[in-house]
């Protein structure tokens, strides 16, 4: 997220995200010298295209989505996952994707915009942190265009230190190993939501 950011974002221009969101996006955002612009969500916890389209002006470099969403576990549907990408391409401005939520979902269907557009402006960030119970390992990636990805490797060589080398290999053996164990952390997850909802 602060190399896609910082990469992206020159001072003063504007980064539209959702609030309630991941408290990293605004501060990211200041550090990037940009202005933070919160979008509030829909009463269902999802994130509003419409509201993200209506918040975008010329000095727009970047919107945030973030689905399945933090803090609010939101799920955004196959249509306004494409809505972000059509409102990125139309608008020649980074759509951010944060999707290190992406394998814990109760309901509905992950779906990422990089699958609908039609341009580059689409970056996405992944991450073992909760798939894998790995936070503490701090290691995470950029998906993007050859272009995009050259812009964030120059702010990666002076600001982020190396990802370590054993942090390096367990995380090639969570994303090769056997994946029954995220089903089964998900379903425990799903059980502990279910317990607190019928409460």
């Amino acid at each position: 997220l602060h190399l896609a950011l910082e990469a992206h974002v020159d001072p003063g221009e504007e980064v539209v995200f959702p609030d309630p969101g991941f408290v990293s996006y605004d501060a990211l955002t200041r550090i990037a010298g940009g202005t933070p612009k919160p979008v509030a969500v829909r009463d269902d916890l999802t994130i509003d295209p419409t509201a993200i389209e209506e918040a975008i002006t010329e000095d727009t470099a970047a919107f945030v989505v973030n689905s399945p969403g933090n803090p609010t576990g939101a799920v955004s549907s196959e249509d306004d996952v494409r809505e972000f990408a059509r409102i990125a391409d139309e608008h020649d401005v980074l759509c951010l994707s944060d999707e290190v939520y992406e394998h814990i979902v109760f309901e509905g269907e992950h779906h990422s915009p990089m699958a609908f557009a039609e341009s580059d402006n689409v970056v996405v960030v992944g991450a073992c942190s909760k798939t894998y119970s790995m936070t503490g390992w701090r290691l995470g990636w950029v998906t993007a265009s050859n272009r995009r990805i050259e812009r964030m490797l120059r702010v990666h060589q002076y600001v982020q230190a190396c990802a370590s080398a054993p942090a390096q290999f367990a995380a090639e053996a969570a994303l090769t190993g056997d994946q029954t164990v995220v089903d089964e952390m998900v379903q425990t997850f799903r059980e502990r939501r279910d317990l607190v909802l019928d409460g």
